[in-house]
C-alpha cells in the first residue's frame, strides 16, 4: 500500500492492523508496521506541534529526529522509584504482598492497572482489602499538597513529550533506550504516576487499544472534535467516494465553524484507524458503509452491466452528481483506488464489479423499462428523439425519460445525440446517422395576422412534451422576446404563462398541452398581442396555412 498526504510518502508492509497504519503514518518510519519502533521524525509535524499551519517559508520550530536524552540522567530506575515512594506513603508498613497489590492496582510497575480483584488475587488479598489500601495511600499524598518531586519521572515525561504524535504501544522502547527504566514501562502506567503524584502531562492521548497514540496538547482542540470531524469526513466520503482534505476543512470551518487547522484533521483522520490515505490528498474509508450516493449510483450502474471499466463508472457518477448537485467525482485513478479498498466492490486491472450479487430491481422500473428499449433497438444504440418516441409507446412518462436522457447514470452518452445502456458495446457501423433537421420533420411556422399580431405554430414533439420549450424564430423574437405573456384559450380562458428570453427560447407550454388534451404529432398554434401583453392558444389538427 503506498500512502501520500501533502507530499510524503510513506509504505508499509502486509497484514498490518489499523492502529498500526495510523502509528506508521505518525511516525513517518515504516519499521513501525512490524512492531519496531523507530525513532520518531517529527519535523513534518512541527506546525501541528506549534498549533497552527505552517506554509512553505514559515519558521516552524525545529525538531531533532531523535528524542535527546535527560540532561541528568537519574541513577535509580523510574520503577523502582516509584516502588520507593509507594512505601514511603505507607510509612514502611506495607509488607512485600501488599506492597505488590497496591502498585499493581495503580499501574505503577509498568503494565497497565489491575481491577481490585486481579490486584488482590495475584498478591492473595481480597479485592475489598486491596482498595482499602488505595483509598489509603491516595488519601496520604493529598496530605503531602497532592504534588511530589520524582526526577525519575519527570524525565521520562520529558522524554515522551519531545517525541510525540507518537503511538503508545512506543512508549515502552523509548524508555528502555533512554536508561530510565528495566522493564517495558506502558504510556498507561505512566499516566497513572503523573496523575498519582500531581503532574499534568504535556501530550494527550487519542484513540483506544492499539491504536492510541500520543499527540501534543496542541491538537486538544481537534481531538476533542474528533468524532464529529470523522462523521463530516465520512459523509464527504459517502457522497463522491473519496474526498479531500481542502473540501473537509472548507466543510468544518464554513459550514459548521469549527476552529482546527489543517494539519489538525491530517493528525485526526490518520489516528482514526478507519481511513484509507489515497494519492494527492484525496481519503476515503477503508470500513465505509454499503449506502451513500456514491454506493447506491455505482450498484445501480453493475446491476445493467456486471463490470465496467472505471472510466464508465466515472462518466455515470459525473452525470449522477451533475444531477444532485454533488461535486465532481474524484480522477481516475484516486477512483479507482477507492474502488479497490471499497468493501462494496472488487477491482480487477481496469475493470470494477460488485462483490456481492447486485439485485436488478436496484435501477429502479423507468431505469430498466429504457434500457430494455435500448437493447431492443438495432445495435443497441438510438438517436434521442427515436428513444423518447419509443418510450412514449410505452407508456412511460416523458417529463421524466427526458430528465433521465440528460442525467441517468445508467445510460451512456455513446455520440452526439445517441444513447444507449450503460456498458452496451456499440459498433461504429451499427451507429445510426442522425440527422439533426429531418426532411420530413415539421418545424415552427409563423408570420403576422392582417392586424400586424405575430403568431406562431409548432407541431408537439416528444422534446416539446417532455420539457415544454419551444425556439421561436428571429423574425418574431424581435417582437416578443425578452417578455412573459399569459395564455388564453378559444373560450378565453387562462390556461398558461409563457416565457420568452432574448435568445428565443419559449418555455411554460407543457400545462396548456395536458390541458387541451393534446397529442404527439397535433400542431399548436399561438397568437400574442404585444400591446395587451396576452396571447391565444389553440390546437389544430394539421399545421394552419401560410399568413394564419
Amino acid at each position: 500500500m503506498s500512502t501520500t498526504w501533502i507530499g510524503t510518502t510513506s509504505s508499509g508492509g502486509e497484514g498490518g492492523a489499523p492502529g498500526h497504519m495510523a502509528s506508521a503514518l505518525l511516525l513517518g518510519d515504516a519499521a513501525a508496521w512490524h512492531g519496531s519502533l523507530a525513532p520518531t521524525d517529527t519535523r513534518r509535524l512541527a506546525p501541528l506541534l506549534a498549533g497552527g499551519d505552517a506554509g512553505h517559508g514559515s519558521q516552524a520550530p525545529t525538531i531533532s529526529r531523535s528524542p535527546a536524552r535527560p540532561r541528568v540522567a537519574p541513577k535509580q530506575l523510574l520503577e523502582d522509584a516509584l516502588a520507593a515512594h509507594v512505601a514511603a506513603l505507607g510509612h514502611h508498613q506495607l509488607k512485600h504482598r501488599r506492597l505488590r497489590a497496591v502498585i499493581d492496582r495503580l499501574g505503577l510497575a509498568g503494565r497497565p492497572p489491575l481491577t481490585l480483584a486481579e490486584a488482590g488475587r495475584v498478591a492473595g488479598l481480597s479485592g475489598e482489602r486491596v482498595r482499602q489500601l488505595e483509598s489509603r495511600l491516595r488519601t496520604q499524598q493529598l496530605d503531602l499538597g497532592g504534588t511530589t518531586d520524582l526526577r525519575q519521572l519527570d524525565a521520562a515525561i520529558e522524554l515522551v513529550s519531545r517525541a510525540v504524535p507518537l503511538p503508545a504501544s512506543g512508549v515502552a522502547r523509548l524508555l528502555l533506550e533512554a536508561g530510565l527504566t528495566a522493564n517495558a514501562f506502558s504510556a498507561e502506567s505512566l499516566r497513572c504516576a503523573a496523575e498519582l503524584l500531581g503532574r499534568e502531562l504535556p501530550f494527550v492521548f487519542s484513540g483506544t487499544g492499539r491504536a492510541t497514540v500520543l499527540l501534543p496538547r496542541a491538537t486538544a482542540a481537534a481531538v476533542a472534535h474528533a468524532p464529529a470531524i470523522e462523521a463530516r469526513a465520512r459523509r464527504q466520503a459517502e457522497r463522491c467516494g473519496a474526498t479531500t482534505l481542502d473540501e473537509l476543512e472548507s466543510e468544518l470551518v464554513e459550514g459548521d465553524g469549527l476552529d482546527v487547522t489543517r494539519q489538525q484533521l491530517r493528525v485526526v483522520l490518520e489516528t482514526s484507524g478507519t481511513v484509507e490515505c489515497l494519492q494527492d490528498g484525496w481519503f476515503t474509508f477503508c470500513d465505509a458503509r454499503p449506502s451513500g450516493p456514491f454506493v447506491r449510483a455505482s450498484l445501480r450502474m453493475l446491476a445493467v452491466s456486471p463490470s465496467l471499466s472505471v472510466d464508465s463508472l466515472r462518466d455515470g457518477l459525473r452525470r449522477h452528481n451533475s444531477f444532485r448537485r454533488l461535486p465532481a467525482p474524484p480522477p481516475v485513478p484516486v477512483l479507482a483506488a477507492t474502488y479497490r479498498c471499497h468493501p462494496a466492490f472488487r477491482l480487477d486491472g481496469a475493470d470494477v464489479s460488485a462483490a456481492r450479487p447486485v439485485d436488478p430491481d436496484a435501477v429502479g422500473p423507468l431505469n430498466r423499462r429504457m434500457v430494455e428499449i435500448l437493447r431492443a433497438s438495432p445495435g443497441g444504440v438510438l438517436p434521442r428523439s427515436q428513444l423518447l418516441d419509443a418510450c412514449h409507446r410505452a407508456g412511460l412518462n416523458l417529463t421524466s425519460v427526458n430528465l433521465y436522457t440528460t442525467y441517468s447514470e445508467c445510460l451512456e452518452r455513446v455520440g452526439p445525440g445517441l444513447f444507449a445502456a450503460r456498458g452496451s458495446v456499440v459498433a461504429p457501423q451499427v451507429r445510426p446517422v442522425v440527422n439533426r433537421r429531418p426532411a420530413h420533420r415539421l418545424e415552427p411556422v409563423h408570420g403576422f395576422t392582417p392586424d400586424g399580431r405575430p403568431w406562431l405554430a409548432w407541431p408537439v414533439t416528444p422534446g416539446v412534451w417532455a420539457n415544454g420549450v419551444v425556439h421561436v424564430p428571429a423574425e418574431l423574437r424581435r417582437v416578443i422576446e425578452s417578455r412573459h405573456f399569459p395564455c388564453v384559450d378559444a373560450s378565453g380562458v387562462q390556461v398558461a404563462t409563457v416565457g420568452i428570453d432574448r435568445h428565443g427560447n419559449s418555455w411554460g407550454w407543457s400545462g396548456f398541452l395536458r390541458r387541451a388534451g393534446a397529442q404527439l404529432g397535433d400542431v399548436v398554434r399561438a397568437v400574442f398581442d404585444p400591446e395587451a401583453g396576452t396571447a391565444v392558444l389553440q390546437v389544430v389538427e394539421a399545421s394552419p396555412p401560410a399568413g394564419g
